[in-house]
């Protein structure tokens, strides 16, 4: 429950990006049924459909409608389309899974928010790289930013950190962006700002999949299913049997990404 703890230090989970309260996601409630219906706040194009919602659910996947079945399992397709609904979902992991408990303490959850590069209004300059220059527009309020990040350790990576006054930043330093985009500029719980993280994003699509060079993520969904059990698991009444119950436990993760509401891309 400590808001600043990064959950992939005890399991050494460092292939997934990171997840958790310290990363300001939002969860799923730990009991059945309990799907939650979570606003994009950008475009996501999928299969000739743009959609800018999505709804979670802990049994590894998403979908972009309410499927019509109550309970699994689902069947895919629906063999009753167009009768029924047959939904646009992504699966990366489906399966019966249950939120694990020892005793009245749930070790199980299903995070998730998403991901944005910061709006910047009017001929507002926005540096991800050194956040102590025009600190004023920094939607990360400055040098909180820069503790953040790394401190001045960016400042390193910026050729030219003295921009003269009224010249164009641009023509001395690319790194320089300009975003007019959702959300504003404070983040909120299952909505951040966090341009560090997209491009690493944009980095790993790029290395994965043939034909992204060139595309960069403005967005981004992330889900993580954490220590999620099977139906059925046992449950553990001390916490003497943690180590028994992590044997039958999974943890993974999705992230679906857009630019522009052009293209996308999914990784799990």
């Amino acid at each position: 429950n400590n808001p600043n703890y990064d959950p992939r230090v005890e399991e050494g989970w460092w292939l997934l990006y990171p997840f958790g309260k310290w990363v300001m996601d939002n969860q799923l409630m730990g009991q059945p049924g309990r799907e939650t219906q979570a606003n994009l706040g950008f475009d996501f194009p999928y299969y000739g459909f743009r959609y800018n919602y999505t709804f979670v659910y802990p049994m590894g996947m998403i979908s972009f409608a309410q499927p019509p079945f109550l309970q699994p399992p689902w069947d895919f397709p629906n063999p009753l389309w167009p009768k029924q609904r047959d939904h646009a979902f992504i699966a990366p992991f489906y399966a019966d899974a249950a939120f694990q408990w020892i005793g009245n303490t749930r070790i199980s959850n299903t995070w998730f928010r998403s991901v944005h590069r910061p709006r910047l209004d009017n001929d507002e300059a926005y540096d991800a790289y050194n956040p102590f220059i025009n600190q004023q527009n920094n939607p990360f309020g400055g040098q909180q930013f820069g503790e953040q990040f790394g401190g001045s350790n960016y400042q390193q990576r910026l050729p030219n950190p003295q921009v003269p006054t009224g010249v164009n930043p641009n023509q001395f330093n690319p790194l320089y962006r300009k975003k007019r985009q959702m959300p504003g500029h404070m983040n909120q719980v299952g909505m951040v700002v966090d341009p560090m993280l997209l491009d690493n994003i944009t980095r790993d699509i790029q290395e994965a999949y043939n034909g992204a060079h060139g595309w960069r993520a403005e967005h981004a969904f992330i889900v993580t299913w954490e220590r999620m059990a099977y139906g059925g698991a046992p449950k553990a009444v001390d916490v003497s049997q943690y180590t028994w119950v992590k044997q039958w436990q999974n943890t993974f993760q999705l992230v679906i990404a857009a630019d522009h509401g052009i293209r996308s891309f999914a990784m799990f």
